[in-house]
């Protein structure tokens, strides 16, 4: 990223002085709209707004875009619930893990796979040696033959995978002394391999909510190294000594008579657990179930071994990740958390990571971005090239382009099936600290980077190119160095440009494979797109293209639910009414909900005295600007068919008032917090229980993971700070109201806004 102190440079000569006010559409108004809130200093000088050369130049890449963007990659719609059962679980599992491809051709590929790992003189060695244990007489004799529970077979295959595992993969040397096998089963404790009967063993699961499922795989196989961990203690419980955390491969057991559970059944049975190992070993890049599959060599394991951690009693305590500079020289980067600081819980898709990581040599920190990009896509670093030294936009460090494909852990028949996609790895080393926006320290810190992050939305689409992943994580605050704050342009960025796309993209290339995204942040339109898991045949052609209005829908969400979960200091409140449950409810009954949000006359939250009235404003100026968008696009939706195409693009091509509007709004807020006139709310007294009031930082789940001498500091006010000596802060002294204790009722007038939305 460029200095954060240069000179403030107006981005392509975008803007220019206006000092006219603008209704929520752009158009210029002497006077606010009846009924609604606004604070800023008519006195003051408005901030510029686009030149006419940025105009021009987004008017024709609109055009652009709504001539040739008429179809969109179609977005997945799977539905994970918040403490669903078991069954629905693995319904869930399915709808993301799509069709099961069947290879046909009796195992052959399978067992061709690690042939050189075992010749044929050792196989036999070993089963003469079996024959000593009495296990094995030219049967597996320890395996009963006509068994009418499953559950017999577990122990018996336990010890047979033990002797296997002792064998061939920890090779003991005194294994050959045993006379029997329950001495195996001592000695194995103690070993890296060992498989164990898990069938009673609950294994909590991990997901990105809260949950209480867990799973129980018949046979689990312990793994030590450098990629594993032990699962995490629970507070009053013993240590489980196996989880998908350590976790090397797995069995799952059927007899004869159970052969009437289908293949499908199966399938969800065993995703649920792949799922699981994908979440909790970071990076695993397959996992395949096969005894052999247990070797001491991770990377035959299906492990990506350039992220290596340091365990110390079987946890992980740090770690390293090796890349590559820009002058092609290897670098062995610190990795600042044990886990990604932003990871994907989808078993199948892009499987995005970002890890933290710091530079040996100047202890500069970056972020590394690992992902899977779909063949068919553009990939990143393209994007990233096009837009170096652009302000809003973080920038690239250095790139590994091709770190492997899925099509070389699959057979050629799998590789040739329809619903196969190839994805290809790619590393992006990126010049950020990587510190989401949701971790703001002051209002004027939220804001401005916000509205930088949305200036660089703009700058992507005068570079011909639409971002259309606007989430919480992908906004980034901008670095601060030696304390003072950032130039106008480097307080916030926007990363992830993965599923970036260019305005004349040719979509007979659009991608096939379904996108995956947070519905949090998604717009209405977009979650209307979704396919539906009963609805089959939908293509890209039924899919509408993702556009700038989109977009910028998902930041004012991202800014709705740092308003609603937060007070201005980044103390944490819990989230009222439906909005907790945004992320996790049907797309459908969502896509309601925020129409019903945008077209709400008051938000019946205590925001006053959390919050400075500048800030409250521009959440509503905000949603009144996106609300007019939804209610323009539902006419189109609604109306005549022949009418729609045409309506669209006039609805696109607004798009320098649209892009005006919405930086207006934030500029009038950030000069109302600067010069300090906005009126507070009396704030309530101190809780009786101030502990009950919990700092941000410290109400998300403390990382045991993360490094010891790097806890992360509790959120706090910056008086006594030379920031605020000039950001005069009316909250001085004031204590917030605990989360848990009853407050006055404070309606954040909005205006009585009439929609067709209402009636959601």
């Amino acid at each position: 990223m460029p200095p954060p102190h240069e000179p403030r440079l107006s981005p392509g000569n975008l803007l220019n002085p206006n000092p006219q006010q603008r209704d929520h559409d752009g158009s210029v108004l002497n006077s606010p709209p009846s009924g609604v809130q606004v604070s800023f200093n008519e006195n003051l000088a408005r901030s510029p707004l686009l030149d006419s050369v940025a105009k021009a130049t987004l008017d024709d890449n609109s055009q652009s875009f709504a001539d040739t963007q008429t179809k969109s990659t179609p977005m997945a719609g799977r539905d994970f619930k918040q403490n669903s059962r078991r069954d629905d679980h693995k319904e869930e599992v399915g709808t993301d893990v799509g069709p099961l491809i069947a290879v046909k051709d009796n195992g052959a590929w399978a067992r061709s796979l690690y042939l050189d790992l075992v010749d044929d003189s050792s196989i036999k060695q070993f089963l003469k040696f079996a024959k000593k244990t009495q296990i094995y007489q030219g049967r597996w004799i320890a395996i009963p033959k006509t068994p009418d529970d499953e559950k017999l077979l577990y122990d018996p295959f336990v010890k047979i995978f033990n002797l296997i595992l002792a064998w061939f993969v920890l090779k003991l040397d005194h294994i050959k002394k045993l006379k029997n096998l329950e001495e195996l089963d001592s000695k194995l404790k103690f070993a890296s391999r060992e498989a164990i009967n898990t069938n009673l063993t609950k294994m909590p699961h991990k997901d990105d909510y809260p949950t209480k499922l867990k799973s129980r795989p018949d046979v689990s196989v312990r793994a030590d190294g450098h990629s594993f961990q032990a699962p995490e203690p629970k507070p009053g419980k013993g240590p489980l000594i196996v989880g998908f955390s350590n976790m090397s491969s797995f069995m799952e057991m059927k007899l004869q008579k159970q052969l009437a559970v289908t293949v499908k059944a199966q399938d969800l049975q065993v995703s649920v657990y792949v799922r699981q190992i994908f979440i909790q070993q970071p990076n695993r890049r397959f996992v395949r179930r096969r005894v052999g599959l247990n070797c001491t060599d991770e990377s035959e394991l299906g492990f990506d071994t350039s992220i290596q951690w340091k365990v110390e009693k079987k946890r992980k305590v740090g770690g390293t990740l090796t890349t590559w500079r820009a002058d092609n020289t290897e670098v062995v980067y610190r990795l600042c958390k044990v886990e990604p600081s932003i990871t994907s819980y989808d078993i199948r898709g892009r499987a995005t990571q970002f890890w933290p990581v710091t530079d040996p040599e100047t202890g500069v920190r970056y972020m590394v971005s690992d992902c899977w990009k779909s063949e068919d896509r553009v990939s990143e670093h393209i994007h990233l090239e096009k837009v170096k030294g652009m302000k809003g936009v973080v920038q690239m460090v250095s790139i590994e382009s091709n770190r492997g494909e899925t099509k070389n852990f699959r057979c050629a028949d799998a590789v040739s099936h329809q619903d196969f996609n190839n994805r290809i790895a790619i590393r992006i080393v990126l010049d950020t600290d990587g510190e989401s926006i949701e971790n703001f320290k002051s209002p004027k810190q939220l804001l401005c980077s916000l509205r930088d992050a949305i200036t660089g939305h703009m700058q992507l689409y005068l570079k011909d190119l639409v971002h259309r992943n606007v989430l919480m994580q992908n906004v980034v605050l901008g670095r601060i160095v030696g304390g003072s704050d950032p130039k106008p342009g480097y307080w916030g960025a926007l990363i992830d440009l993965h599923l970036a796309i260019e305005v004349d993209r040719d979509t007979a290339t659009v991608s096939v494979d379904l996108r995956t995204a947070s519905r949090m942040y998604c717009s209405t339109a977009m979650l209307r797109s979704c396919m539906p898991p009963a609805k089959k045949g939908r293509t890209v052609e039924d899919t509408p293209a993702q556009a700038h209005l989109d977009d910028l829908e998902s930041f004012l969400y991202i800014y709705n639910h740092i308003i609603q979960k937060y007070d201005r200091m980044g103390v944490e409140f819990p989230l009222e009414g439906n909005r907790s449950q945004w992320e996790h409810i049907p797309v459908s009954a969502l896509a309601m909900a925020k129409e019903a949000f945008l077209a709400e006359d008051t938000l019946s939250v205590d925001l006053g005295s959390r919050w400075p009235e500048s800030c409250i404003t521009l959440l509503n100026n905000f949603r009144m600007f996106i609300l007019k968008q939804v209610n323009a696009k539902r006419r189109i939706r609604h109306g005549l068919a022949q009418d729609r195409i045409t309506r669209t693009k006039e609805l696109i091509t607004a798009i320098s008032g649209h892009y005006e509007s919405v930086l207006g709004h934030f500029e009038d807020a950030i000069r109302d917090l600067e010069v300090g006139q906005f009126k507070v709310d009396r704030p309530l007294a101190p809780p009786s229980n101030p502990g009950l009031v919990t700092p941000a930082a410290a109400g998300k789940k403390r990382a045991q993971d993360e490094y010891p001498d790097e806890l992360p500091q509790a959120k706090r006010s910056l008086r006594g700070s030379k920031a605020e000596l000039e950001d005069p802060d009316p909250f001085a002294g004031y204590t917030p109201p605990s989360p848990q204790t009853p407050t006055k009722a404070h309606k954040t007038q909005l205006g009585h806004v009439r929609s067709p939305l209402s009636q959601f």
